[in-house]
């Protein structure tokens, strides 16, 4: 993330007033990071994409067809997210695709059992959890967390862990933080943002941790970091969809966060501060599917009333697609991301039998014999790539979360169904 300047993450997050402030200052509308990507490349790679944004950036003089270090322009980029308007606007402009973009071939085998097909999935994740902290030193909220919360349900569903893999698993993620909690205390939050550090609080309670002075302290830094209209904001620097990129989502997760390790003296204050996310999330208006799923999740996780989740759940129900499964925004394919996180939001929050029973049918016909699903990835890459033994190549680490969330869901049912 090196070199990177005011102007692109103005062309990321907005608003126009300031990208326009920027410009007129003698910001370079082409200014490069370290991966060779320009602040309209950023103005693309995000599912809140600013047409005015995009339009005068162009009029600035920004390149069209800027290729980053993997030979992609703001086309190539605009096509992974498909929104008509920008697309429209590059052409307009003279942008070209560099980049041709082939999604791997289909699975080629019998629709397995969910048991059979959670197993697999199961014994992946946990395999590319290990590597990728081998790998990368790191806990990513793309494995650990979201791994974890798919180990949990798999367990009640009767699927044999690899207990020490767990364990390991486990004291990864607790020890991250572990020389973090001065910062924590002081509210400097060296968790990379409210939506990871609560992404990664959410896997400890899926793990079975039990709150101590590293959970406290991480507590304290989650509350302080929330908005005086009761929401939290991701904190990231880059847009990174679809897991770090939306603040319903971010807000979701942080009251899951704090109902889990709530710190019993609080206890009052951290009721009030769930209750000003709850009502911020029910005048939330989602735009893409995580957003719907993470509104739904974190009205019931902030205790809503069950007529307030009626009209979520109905409008998460709405975007399932005839093929059963769920897309990222209207104009994707469905994926096993949306498909499995919508499928758990629905489980989850008790509901909806016939849409998840159809998205159970898209999984089990769309998971590798491997036990993977296939996600695009459309994030800048925060880190530079690495094999972390889960198979698509550079779209391996959204597919591993995709993996994850389908298990999740597949798990969720067969649990219910015991």
């Amino acid at each position: 993330m090196t070199k990177l300047t005011a102007l692109h993450r103005a062309a990321a997050f907005g608003p126009t007033e300031m990208v326009r402030d920027l410009l007129a200052a003698g910001a370079a509308v082409n200014a490069r990071d370290g991966r060779e990507l320009t602040p309209l490349h950023f103005a693309i790679a995000t599912e809140y994409q600013n047409p005015e944004i995009i339009r005068l950036l162009i009029r600035s003089g920004a390149e069209a067809n800027a290729r980053d270090n993997t030979g992609e322009t703001p086309l190539d980029w605009a096509a992974k997210f498909g929104y008509p308007e920008a697309i429209g606007i590059l052409i307009k402009a003279g942008a070209e695709h560099h980049v041709a973009y082939k999604a791997p071939a289909g699975p080629d085998a019998p629709r397995p059992p969910a048991q059979t097909a959670l197993t697999r999935s199961v014994a992946l994740l946990e395999t590319t959890s290990a590597e990728f902290f081998k790998q990368s030193g790191c806990v990513g909220c793309h494995h650990q967390p979201v791994i974890a919360r798919a180990q949990q349900p798999a367990k009640v569903a009767g699927i044999t862990l690899n207990a020490s893999a767990r364990s390991e698993q486990t004291a990864q993620m607790r020890g991250q933080w572990l020389a973090s909690q001065e910062e924590f205390l002081q509210s400097i939050n060296p968790g990379g943002g409210p939506n990871r550090l609560a992404e990664s609080l959410i896997g400890l309670e899926a793990a079975g941790y039990t709150a101590d002075a590293i959970t406290d302290s991480a507590i304290v830094d989650l509350v302080e970091s929330q908005a005086e209209n009761g929401a939290w904001h991701t904190g990231d620097e880059q847009p990174r969809p679809p897991i770090t990129e939306s603040g319903i989502a971010a807000t979701a997760r942080a009251v899951r966060a704090v109902r889990a390790f709530a710190i019993p003296a609080r206890r009052r204050e951290f009721d009030e501060r769930i209750a000003r996310a709850r009502a911020w999330l029910l005048q939330a208006k989602p735009a893409t599917t995580d957003d719907y799923v993470m509104r739904l999740l974190g009205l019931f996780w902030a205790g809503a009333a069950k007529a307030d989740l009626t009209q979520p759940a109905q409008e998460l129900i709405a975007l399932q697609r005839e093929d059963g499964g769920w897309s990222a925004n209207p104009y994707l394919t469905s994926d096993a991301f949306s498909t499995g996180e919508a499928m758990v939001a629905l489980r989850q929050t008790g509901g909806a039998d016939t849409a998840y029973r159809r998205g159970l049918a898209f999984l089990l016909a769309t998971q590798y014999p491997d036990g993977s699903w296939y996600v695009r990835s459309r994030a800048i890459k925060f880190q530079p790539y690495f094999e972390s033994g889960f198979p698509f190549g550079h779209d391996q680490w959204i597919s591993a979360a995709g993996t994850a969330w389908a298990a999740q869901a597949i798990a969720l049912g067969i649990g219910a169904a015991q």
